[in-house]
């Protein structure tokens, strides 16, 4: 039974991967795509660019929805990476609201925001999320300083061994989320 379950797995897999690939949606060790996110807070300007980091810092783009607890819950984590990593690599909190499930997500954040004090980089944006393929979240994509993907991850994946040695030029192996 359990090795029936495991092929059933793989074959899922596989198949989510292969319409990923079809679609065109990027994967590990693609460029990441443009984009521009408006209505950027706690950046410094409204906009920002994936082309703003190249050459100068890591990127992870983190996406989460008001319904992830888990998401919310990993937040004072990000922004105490945030605050090691501020000088090497960008968190960018990507809010989705484009689903009448998110409705509110911006006063939410602020909430948790508050209650949590926190200082990440965060805009909301639904379609930059469908820019990429995964369907569960939390999704974090980590981009290198040239602009190319190195991981989809789960935050509790995210520790600080493991950034240091991305900053370093070492290349730790993350658990890559099979989504």
């Amino acid at each position: 039974m359990r090795l029936i379950k495991m092929t059933m797995f793989a074959a899922l897999l596989a198949g989510h991967l292969a319409q990923a690939q079809t679609k065109g949606y990027p994967t590990v060790g693609d460029r990441c795509p443009d984009f521009t996110l408006s209505g950027v807070q706690g950046y410094g300007t409204a906009t920002l660019s994936n082309k703003d980091f190249l050459g100068k810092k890591w990127m992870i783009l983190d996406f989460w929805s008001s319904t992830c607890r888990a998401c919310l819950t990993s937040f004072p984590k990000v922004n105490e990476l945030q605050q090691e990593f501020r000088n090497d690599i960008q968190f960018v909190l990507v809010g989705n609201n484009g689903s009448e499930y998110n409705k509110g997500i911006e006063a939410l954040y602020e909430r948790f925001s508050k209650k949590e004090k926190l200082a990440l980089t965060h805009a909301f944006d639904s379609t930059l999320k469908d820019s990429f393929y995964f369907r569960t979240i939390p999704h974090l994509v980590i981009v290198d300083k040239e602009g190319v993907i190195y991981g989809m991850v789960y935050t509790s994946d995210l520790t600080s061994e493991k950034l240091r040695a991305l900053v370093d030029g070492r290349k730790p192996t993350f658990n890559l989320k099979a989504d």
